[in-house]
């Protein structure tokens, strides 16, 4: 075929009705793409526009929520910190300790059955007071003496808990208690001075 004649064999086939006709429905078609194409292509592009900015204005969203929860837990650390000091160098003796101890437990109603005091020196001139308490009263009176320690004026954590149903019926428990408390060794600070 000549470089002329490579259109004869198609215009030939248009002169069948259904060719002529489906051809027409093809190029129809095809012109409905288009116009389709250029109708939504700049709503889509906007769309994808308006995506992007939402994505970036929740990214802000987040990262500002991030560094406001990360500035109040390093203000409550901070307040936390200054509670532990405070704690540690309360100048507070042994049996000062033990008196507040003594006391919280009968506020609480708990009857001391056994204890047993074991103190320890750590690095940096710090003291640990281990304390073995077996203790007996009402669940809900125990709870309260344990969220009450953090009142006390000296660190004290409760490493250990062991709990016993006294009877069947009722809430009255036994339970043996390690906990410690630590302080400033006041000889090591003096040295220190």
């Amino acid at each position: 075929m000549s470089e002329y004649t490579w259109y004869l064999p198609i215009r030939y086939a248009l002169r069948h009705p259904v060719v002529r006709l489906s051809a027409y429905a093809w190029g129809g078609g095809l012109l409905v793409a288009v116009c389709a194409t250029l109708y939504w292509m700049p709503k889509y592009t906007a769309w994808l526009e308006l995506d992007k900015q939402v994505s970036a204005q929740r990214q802000q969203i987040y990262t500002n929520e991030r560094q406001q929860r990360i500035a109040d837990l390093l203000a409550r650390s901070r307040k936390s910190f200054q509670t532990l000091e405070k704690k540690l160098s309360s100048g507070r003796s042994q049996s000062d300790h033990v008196k507040e101890l003594d006391k919280l437990l009968r506020n609480r109603r708990l009857t001391v059955m056994n204890e047993t005091f074991t103190t320890t020196s750590l690095e940096g001139g710090y003291v640990r007071l281990t304390q073995e308490l077996s203790v007996q009263g009402d669940y809900l009176d125990l709870r309260k003496f344990l969220l009450d320690l953090d009142r006390l004026p000296s660190w004290t954590v409760v490493q250990d808990i062991r709990i016993e149903k006294l009877h069947s019926y009722g809430s009255r428990i036994k339970a043996v208690l390690k906990m410690a408390t630590y302080r400033r060794d006041e000889k090591q600070k003096n040295e220190h001075i």
